[in-house]
């Protein structure tokens, strides 16, 4: 209902000559019929209790979620500004168009995938074990949708952005090809944040987060003064405040942590002898390039399941008995 009631308003309106304030008026218009559903699912099961003086203390205690997610905004969407500051709207047009492919599995995966992660966390709160494990299995099944989605959109690139948007974004291949790593390089970030906050500590979040955007903003200048529009394509493999996500999620498990980097590199490793065949072996006009590339597909999902299949199976089975 809220996309619904999203699309319909901005299309109306834009039809009629609203311009970009069609998005605003929609934005708002569908968050308000998403929050009055939730209230309305959840009535008569979340009580409300006002406890008088109490208010400016709970948005006290809100605001740094707040800031998270105004600064997780910010780190996604800053090459944009940067490259719409500095380059002309045809060189922001096709590294936008590349960038949203590249990063198209996280952005329909990562939030499904949060909302379940999160309230497992919360509920796992006296059991730390059962949480880093909940926390290793949301980062593991991610990973293994992105990493040969990475590999098939290197292998496949002109092919991949031909059958999504036809044959005018030239140059987009080019970047596609840098950018279709950039969602691999930061994996403990996937859902570091959210465990972190269900230890109550949203401050390492806040400083992780706010380091990432430092370093896009500054590689992102500097790189796009020596390389032009691909200098902002590599300052994405620069997130340096992973450093302080790795740190912060280490923290709260070293066994964990060890384990958890372990089997990433396993998710990272697995795959990539199957594309690179594909990759070496045809040319990228070759329509067997793709059918090859659909079989490393196959290969790599059977390996996965292989290998990683049990723990998935173990850890349901014992929630399903609680």
């Amino acid at each position: 209902m809220r996309n619904l009631t999203y699309a319909a308003i901005a299309v109306t309106l834009a039809l009629n000559g609203y311009g970009v304030w069609s998005i605003v008026v929609a934005q708002i218009a569908g968050s308000a019929v998403f929050a009055s559903m939730l209230w309305w699912r959840a009535h008569g099961r979340i009580p409300l209790t006002h406890l008088k003086g109490r208010t400016l203390a709970l948005l006290r205690s809100s605001v740094r979620l707040a800031s998270i997610w105004l600064l997780i905004l910010l780190v996604r969407y800053v090459d944009r500004l940067i490259l719409g500051a500095r380059f002309s709207v045809e060189d922001l047009a096709t590294y936008t168009f590349a960038y949203w492919a590249a990063f198209i599995v996280p952005m329909i995966m990562l939030p499904p995938v949060a909302r379940a992660a999160y309230p497992a966390f919360t509920a796992f709160g006296d059991e730390p074990l059962r949480k880093l494990g909940a926390y290793r299995l949301s980062t593991m099944f991610l990973l293994a949708l992105e990493v040969p989605a990475a590999l098939f959109l290197f292998v496949n690139a002109e092919w991949a952005l031909g059958i999504i948007g036809g044959s005018q974004w030239v140059g987009a291949p080019e970047f596609l090809r840098v950018l279709c790593f950039a969602p691999l390089i930061d994996p403990f970030s996937r859902f570091g944040g959210e465990l972190l906050a269900s230890h109550h500590r949203d401050r390492t979040w806040i400083l992780a987060t706010a380091g990432t955007l430092v370093s896009f903003v500054v590689f992102g200048i500097l790189l796009t003064s020596r390389f032009g529009p691909m200098g902002m394509a590599y300052a994405n493999f620069l997130p340096l405040g992973s450093l302080v996500m790795i740190a912060g999620v280490a923290s709260l498990g070293r066994a964990a942590f060890g384990r958890l980097s372990a089997d990433l590199a396993r998710i990272y490793l697995l795959p990539v002898p199957w594309f690179a065949a594909a990759f070496l072996a045809f040319d990228a006009s070759s329509p067997y390039r793709i059918l090859a590339s659909f079989a490393a597909l196959g290969i790599t999902i059977a390996l996965y399941w292989r290998r990683f299949g049990a723990d998935f199976q173990s850890f349901f089975r014992v929630a399903g008995e609680v």
